[in-house]
């Protein structure tokens, strides 16, 4: 059965995971896809658990994009509108 470990991260959705390809004896994992990078993780799911929170984060990452640029849309025209800037 796949283990899937997160770990906190310093930008949003604020942890990141990964399913572990080595569980190290002092606590710490080797992720799958980071190659020599030991953490240590917050939490360790198991199968499906760890799956579906996997895929959660991920949702969770491409919420935040999408709304990080439609911010940075809004407060473009908005301030070439306080400029009186053509938004051509």
């Amino acid at each position: 059965m796949d283990a899937y470990a997160f770990w906190k991260y310093d930008l949003p959705p604020y942890f990141i995971g990964a399913k572990v390809k080595i569980a190290n004896a002092d606590g710490t994992v080797v992720p799958v896809g980071f190659q020599g990078v030991r953490v240590r993780p917050i939490k360790i799911l198991l199968g499906k658990n760890g799956e579906d929170a996997m895929l959660e984060i991920r949702r969770l990452s491409g919420e935040y994009n999408t709304e990080l640029r439609e911010l940075h849309l809004k407060y473009r025209r908005l301030s070439k509108e306080a400029l009186c800037i053509n938004s051509t």
